[in-house]
């Protein structure tokens, strides 16, 4: 695969990620003109940023205060909350954990340390996990390694569950906008393998350079990706107009920020974009990002469900639990 980056600074241009607010989707007028929105939103910046969402701020705030008294203890402790051997998923602690390179691109410009968190997970009781096959079995299903830090758990697990909630609701829109049926994804995406990372950024030893990344370029590989905007600026995605400049994600608040991944792509028939980002560290300030994938079980083939778009390649099915297995390899991989 061959990855052209960008090469030079962020770059200003109003709009290109809208802000779009979610109020008044029972009326069925407004639910189809937000519906066409957010898939605009998609089309062009393959970004948004919604308002007047349903994820409580206040679920954010405990799950941030509890990662932070996490992050913080001494490596050999975090060490004891790291991935099993067996495990595909690589749920737990880990400072391996390289975004970019599950495109191609190596760089060591990357979150520092993450928590990662699955619900495959027998003792959760969420999934069904009897019609998996044998080998979906032994890769990813595993007990979660969710850290003794009082009110992680609680917390990871009330955020986790709202915004997994959030996005289906998203998706369904997009479904609207695509002229699929309003549960298209629901079905594609039962028994979701949908995955939580908490991402943290320590505060920088240095001023960081002008155009220093601390999340490396890469693409989501799962459905729709959404995450809280802690307020914190730096999050950059490549103008699909001028692809040699970065430009920043709006600074919202509270706000959540959506972006389609590469099987989202896949579905559309090439329709929405999934579009290279990344986070820079613009201030020395330590950061806390929490982004939940939702993604399709392992044994689900996904494939598109329309004709493809003017100019575009149709893309090939895939077996979900294949494909996450090698994007997910390369981002674990040993340096």
């Amino acid at each position: 695969m061959t990855i052209t980056l960008p090469d030079t600074d962020a770059v200003d241009e109003h709009g290109y990620v809208p802000v779009i607010s979610l109020a008044g989707l029972d009326d069925p007028a407004r639910c189809a003109q937000v519906a066409s929105r957010l898939g605009d939103a998609l089309r062009r910046s393959g970004f948004y940023v919604a308002v007047d969402h349903f994820v409580p701020d206040a679920v954010f705030r405990r799950l941030h205060e509890a990662a932070l008294e996490f992050f913080h203890r001494p490596e050999e402790e975090k060490a004891r909350w790291g991935p099993s051997q067996q495990d595909a998923t690589r749920r737990g602690f880990t400072s391996r954990y390289r975004a970019a390179s599950g495109i191609g691109v190596h760089s060591d410009e990357d979150a520092a340390e993450a928590w990662a968190f699955n619900p495959y997970d027998e003792a959760l009781g969420w999934r069904d996990l009897q019609a998996l096959p044998p080998r979906y079995r032994s890769a990813f299903v595993h007990p979660n390694r969710i850290p003794d830090t009082p009110g992680f758990r609680e917390s990871a697990l009330a955020y986790f569950a709202a915004m997994e909630s959030q996005v289906f609701s998203l998706l369904a829109l997009h479904a609207l906008d695509l002229g699929l049926a309003p549960d298209h994804f629901a079905r594609l995406c039962a028994g979701s393998m949908t995955n939580l990372v908490v991402n943290h950024y320590p505060e920088q030893s240095t001023t960081p350079l002008p155009d220093q990344s601390c999340l490396g370029p890469h693409t989501d590989l799962g459905m729709l990706t959404g995450l809280l905007h802690s307020g914190q600026r730096g999050l950059q995605v490549v103008d699909r107009e001028n692809p040699t400049a970065w430009i920043p994600v709006p600074t919202v608040p509270g706000g959540l920020v959506v972006n389609a991944g590469d099987l989202l792509v896949l579905v559309s028939g090439g329709r929405y974009r999934s579009a290279l980002h990344r986070v820079v560290c613009a201030e020395k300030e330590e950061r806390i990002s929490v982004p939940v994938f939702v993604q399709p079980a392992p044994q689900t083939i996904v494939a598109p469900a329309l004709p493809p778009a003017p100019g575009t390649d149709a893309g090939q099915p895939v077996e979900f639990g294949d494909y996450f297995a090698e994007r997910i390899g390369l981002m674990y991989a040993e340096r």
